[in-house]
């Protein structure tokens, strides 16, 4: 290279991991926002913290998808709170023990009773979902809501 295109010389380099750099972390970053962050945050902060999760405690697998779960579901900056699970038992222990979806609701097409698997659940099975996607289709084009594009 010619000389004068380096801004620097090539014998300092750029230092990276500088002193004020490294004590701008955690609480003495003056963005930290404490328990105020948001859920990503959290579990971005717990993955730094433990590292990321290797085997789940309730069944002991070490294959797929090992996660960080909150025991208490308060999402408090404490290293205690959070336990390694499977994706499996996860979501067992997110709807069985706190009983966060399963509620029971009615189905909206047949109207039977039936506890659902997820938040957004709204049909007891596939043949209702796809009874009410015809529905709904049948509608907006009585409606003239779909519009066919002509070639």
């Amino acid at each position: 290279m010619p000389a004068g295109v380096y801004k620097h010389k090539p014998s300092q380099g750029f230092k990276i991991g500088n002193k004020l750099g490294s004590t701008l972390m955690g609480v003495f970053h003056p963005s930290w926002k404490g328990e105020k962050a948001k859920y990503q945050a959290k579990h971005i902060w717990i993955r730094n913290m433990l590292g990321n999760a290797k085997k789940c405690h309730d069944c002991g697998t070490t294959e797929g998808r090992i996660e960080w779960s909150n025991i208490d579901h308060k999402y408090r900056r404490v290293t205690e709170d959070y336990i390694q699970r499977c994706k499996s038992c996860h979501n067992i222990y997110d709807i069985n023990v706190l009983g966060k979806y399963a509620k029971e609701i009615s189905c909206h097409i047949c109207n039977t009773i039936f506890v659902r698997k997820n938040h957004n659940a709204k049909y007891c099975s596939f043949k209702c979902y796809v009874k009410n996607r015809y529905l709904v289709t049948k509608v907006r084009k009585r409606l003239g809501l779909i519009v066919h594009r002509i070639k």
